[in-house]
């Protein structure tokens, strides 16, 4: 990959022109006054923008974040070239919008990603390793923790997982058992999480020890067998039963008759409402000095006969209908009273044969028993077989660790190498040290691999970013073909 030119619509843009071999953008103090510098004049932010036109999220969280956010979607359109494996690319964008254009395809955000994972991941790990993480460790931007230390290229706690991947994957060391030793102690972790909810479910449920359960219950069935109830105790209970549900249902009955019974009143009293009168016509019109000739006259009265005997009619339908209304009313009102009465003279005689409620509590003390049962047998077989399952995913990532440890040993001329590729590196701004890159077993993480960078006195800022620097350029050669390109933003000590 090479950077050709970072340009934008906006005039006030100085235009970035990248040349071949070493490009660099410094603010170089030429004036012996301190509080004459090249600050603020946009180092860092140059790099943060070829991040941010080749997918880089843009945030909104801190108040710099929403500052530059505002600024960046009122700014204009920018434009970025680049040239990998003899092909020119043109990343067109509009912050003000969520879309990209590459070489002038319109792309969602999603989709430009996706892209730059096929145009630059090999095959075999493009859905191991985005596009997005290896460029952070080719392009390491200042601030937040990507100088935490050599691997925190992504700006992540150094146990990151996917941070330590994608630095394994560079070193090309082991991402094979890695993958599976993440996939074992992940699904190890959700096994034990889920277990351990289940046993703290079962406690809160206050499940006792399933033979204490069953010993109770025995005593409750012995209690019930020996309750001294009448015989037709049952079968009285059944009618009393039967009687509830024919009161319900006559209770509806009643309550639709008495909603019709409602609707005939109201439309008897309309009908009774309505009056014509042809005089009235006729005295109304003759007021406007408009006058009927006598035969008009007469054809009024025949209508308002006809209205009158009509209205009649359906008052008399109205009526009737509520009369039976009323009488069906009545009789279902006599029927429910009997139905009272003759549930009320039953469970008056359930009373007197024994106290049913204590029966019912009985029963009702058997069926909680039998669910407790349930419930602690369902609990204690799922969280036994969680407990078979964490055996199992325990023994495998046992398993998978002495694998790791094997590999360790068995590419140790390879680690070898890497180290010595860094030390070579390191010595060529300190002479006679080399420092020390070292891949070794980690105690139990899901990386597997622990990575142990250093260099002799690194806890200095200036020798701490040597020491980030040649680890950055040690991928870079160790992975020539990925991107042929590396970024540093960091300071220059002389």
């Amino acid at each position: 990959m090479k950077l050709l030119k970072l340009s934008s619509d906006n005039p006030k843009f100085n235009e970035i022109v990248f040349q071949d071999g070493l490009n660099i953008v410094a603010g170089i103090q030429t004036s012996n006054v301190k509080t004459k510098t090249y600050n603020g004049i946009g180092k860092s932010f140059s790099l943060n923008l070829v991040h941010l036109m080749l997918g880089s999220e843009l945030k909104k969280k801190t108040i710099k974040e929403k500052k530059t956010h505002e600024f960046l979607t009122k700014y204009g359109a920018f434009d970025l070239w680049f040239e990998h494996r003899d092909k020119i690319y043109h990343v067109k964008k509009d912050f003000a919008n969520n879309n990209y254009h590459l070489n002038d395809i319109k792309l969602s955000a999603k989709e430009f990603k996706l892209e730059l994972d096929r145009i630059f991941i090999p095959i075999t790990a493009i859905n191991q390793v985005s596009f997005r993480q290896a460029f952070n460790c080719f392009a390491r931007r200042f601030g937040e923790k990507y100088y935490i230390d050599a691997h925190t290229q992504q700006g992540m706690p150094l146990t990151d997982f996917n941070q330590r991947f994608v630095n394994l994957w560079l070193l090309d060391f082991g991402t094979d058992l890695v993958i599976e030793k993440n996939n074992i102690k992940s699904e190890l972790e959700k096994t034990s999480k889920a277990r351990k909810a289940l046993e703290d479910a079962k406690d809160k449920e206050h499940l006792d020890s399933v033979k204490d359960l069953k010993d109770l219950l025995v005593k409750l069935k012995t209690s019930k067998e020996r309750f001294e109830i009448g015989p037709q105790y049952d079968e009285l209970k059944n009618s009393a039963d039967t009687l509830t549900l024919l009161l319900h249902e006559k209770r509806i009955v009643l309550s639709s008759l008495r909603s019709q019974i409602g609707k005939r009143k109201i439309s008897a009293k309309r009908i009774k409402n309505v009056e014509i009168d042809s005089g009235d016509i006729k005295r109304i019109y003759e007021e406007a000095n408009f006058f009927f000739p006598e035969l008009v006259h007469v054809r009024f009265e025949h209508a308002a006969k006809f209205h009158e005997k009509l209205t009649k009619s359906r008052l008399d339908r109205i009526n009737s209908e509520l009369s039976n209304f009323e009488r069906e009313a009545e009789e279902i009102k006599e029927e429910i009273s009997k139905i009272e009465k003759n549930r009320d003279e039953i469970l008056s005689v359930l009373n007197d044969l024994s106290a049913f409620e204590e029966y019912d509590s009985i029963n009702e003390a058997i069926i909680v028993g039998n669910k407790q049962i349930e419930n602690h047998e369902k609990f204690t077989k799922v969280i036994d077989e969680l407990k078979t399952k964490e055996s199992d995913l325990t023994v495998s990532n046992a398993e998978v660790n002495n694998l790791g440890r094997h590999y360790v040993n068995e590419n140790k001329p390879k680690t070898e190498d890497i180290e010595n590729k860094f030390r070579s590196i390191v010595k060529t701004f300190y002479a006679g040290q080399g420092g020390n890159l070292k891949i070794d077993m980690s105690k139990d993480a899901k990386y597997l691999f622990d990575l142990d960078i250093h260099i002799p006195r690194d806890a200095s800022q200036g020798v701490n970013e040597v020491k980030i620097f040649c680890y950055d350029l040690l991928l870079h050669r160790l992975n020539p073909h990925l991107f042929n390109f590396l970024a540093h933003d960091g300071c220059i000590f002389f």
